[in-house]
């Protein structure tokens, strides 16, 4: 199961955190940054994790951290990927760069031993207007949404501007359009690798001044259908067994574990941090917001006041315990996990 997490401006263990569609927290109260959970690491838990973690930091450069083993490998891309997705259980990782004139989808692997492009789509790259929120599952499904350069022309900067999914293979390259209007819906692969959960899930019709809850639903991509919504959140993610989902709200430490099959649910508490992705019931794979100290190097764009870091943990929900796996990382990094 491979999934990606990107706060806004970090779609679950391969982390493409990029943080660009997210909302995220309020990350500096009294000029001073809110420290992540304190209380020892715990490096037995790394024990429970097998897959790979990606970071992509402010450079070309990705890092691939694989485990039970926490072995590291940078891999060295073209340019920087603004929305990463994998790898898959053969390693592939599919990523989206900005090129003169538009954006390439491209594919690599966890040992930077190919790196080719997939397609190439004209549009404007400043607005990032044409592809983006790239989610691979372990088979070699690539979800993405994209829209028509009339379309994001016309809508360019709303929030309703309308996109499309399409869904990619990377072993035969067919690529096709399902039969479904995204909106600005985010998404992740469930592990039947035929359904995408949806969350933060708005209609057109919704957007305003106030916008209502939104929706987490989920979606098959070879049919088009929706399900019922599940729940409501800004937050989705889900356990390796396919039924147990959690729905959060930007900001609320407190999340909805729900059963899909009975639709019963559970809280559980998650202090602090964005889930990127779940391996486990108990285990997930998340962004602390913030770490301590500031990065001097990163500066919001119109205030100019540095950002707070953000860590990267493996967080045991049940005990409430954590490894620390990234530190010192800048908001917006992309991550992204992936598994079996």
């Amino acid at each position: 199961m491979c999934s990606s997490f990107v706060p806004c401006g970090l779609a679950a263990l391969g982390i493409v955190l990029l943080l660009p569609s997210c909302p995220v927290f309020n990350m500096i109260t009294d000029g001073r940054p809110r420290q992540t959970l304190a209380g020892p690491e715990q490096p037995e838990l790394a024990q429970q994790a097998k897959g790979w973690l990606l970071v992509s930091n402010a450079s070309a450069d990705l890092e691939v951290i694989q485990f039970p083993t926490l072995a590291r490998t940078t891999v060295q891309l073209d340019d920087r990927p603004w929305s990463i997705g994998g790898p898959d259980r053969s390693g592939r990782i599919v990523y989206i760069v900005d090129v003169w004139g538009g954006h390439q989808l491209r594919v690599t692997d966890v040992l930077g031993s190919r790196d080719a492009v997939l397609f190439e789509r004209p549009g404007d790259p400043l607005t990032d207007s044409v592809i983006g929120g790239v989610a691979c599952s372990a088979s070699g499904r690539v979800a993405f949404w994209a829209r028509d350069l009339d379309k994001a022309h016309l809508h360019s900067g709303l929030p309703d501007t309308p996109r499309r999914l399409e869904v990619l293979d990377l072993d035969t390259r067919e690529c096709r359009v399902v039969p479904f209007e995204l909106h600005n819906a985010r998404f992740m692969w469930m592990p039947d690798q035929r359904r995408l959960l949806l969350y933060a899930r708005y209609d057109r019709a919704q957007y305003g001044p106030i916008t209502p809850d939104p929706r987490v639903t989920l979606l098959d991509v070879d049919t088009g259908v929706e399900s019922d919504p599940i729940g409501t959140g800004e937050l989705a993610f889900v356990e390796p067994d396919g039924i147990h989902i959690w729905v959060g709200v930007s900001g609320n430490p407190e999340w909805l574990r729900i059963n899909s099959s009975n639709m019963t649910t559970e809280t559980r508490s998650i202090r602090w941090l964005f889930p990127i992705a779940s391996i486990g019931a108990d285990l997930v794979v998340a962004a602390a917001n913030p770490t301590e100290g500031l990065d001097p190097k990163y500066y919001r764009t119109l205030t100019k006041a540095p950002q707070a870091m953000w860590s990267v943990k493996l967080f045991d929900t049940k005990a409430d315990e954590f490894l620390t796996v990234e530190e010192s990382v800048a908001r917006h990094h992309t991550y992204s996990w992936g598994s079996d």
